[in-house]
């Protein structure tokens, strides 16, 4: 919206990543001094990684991150994590996206568009769309459009 923009990205060490994410206000330099944006709430803890952030954002710059959770002796969860246009969470906590009600929640390369015409999670527009890849087949939220 008005040119603003979001990034977000993995750091960290051998030993575990964290996603973060940074706004960027329209004219703003590409040199940002502020301090990221967390966006996992939970540790991860020493063999675990996070990686692969993607990110969109609707017309109020409010903005939704997914990623791939490596969790050290678990399967591969696809997790995601709401903001408002300031980069307050929307959610306490991030939530898992790739469930499907079996043991196997791993998912690759996940990936989020927005339906730019309404708010985040508002019913109106703004609804976001997470794809993941599993076992060579693509998997969506909401359920309704997964494709075999």
């Amino acid at each position: 919206p008005d040119g603003n923009a979001v990034v977000c990205w993995s750091d960290g060490d051998a030993a575990a990543t964290d996603i973060f994410c940074q706004l960027i206000p329209a004219g703003t330099s590409t040199d940002i001094a502020e301090t990221p944006i967390p966006v996992n709430t939970t540790d991860v803890g020493t063999g675990s990684t996070l990686h692969g952030p993607s990110v969109a954002m609707d017309n109020s710059g409010a903005f939704i991150v997914v990623w791939q959770q490596h969790l050290s002796g678990a399967s591969l969860p696809i997790a995601a994590r709401r903001f408002d246009n300031s980069g307050a969470p929307s959610d306490i906590n991030e939530f898992e996206v790739s469930s499907n009600g079996s043991a196997d929640a791993s998912g690759d390369a996940p990936a989020v568009a927005i339906d730019r015409d309404g708010a985040v999670g508002s019913g109106t527009g703004g609804d976001a769309v997470i794809v993941w890849s599993r076992n060579k087949q693509i998997w969506a939220t909401p359920p309704s459009r997964r494709r075999h």
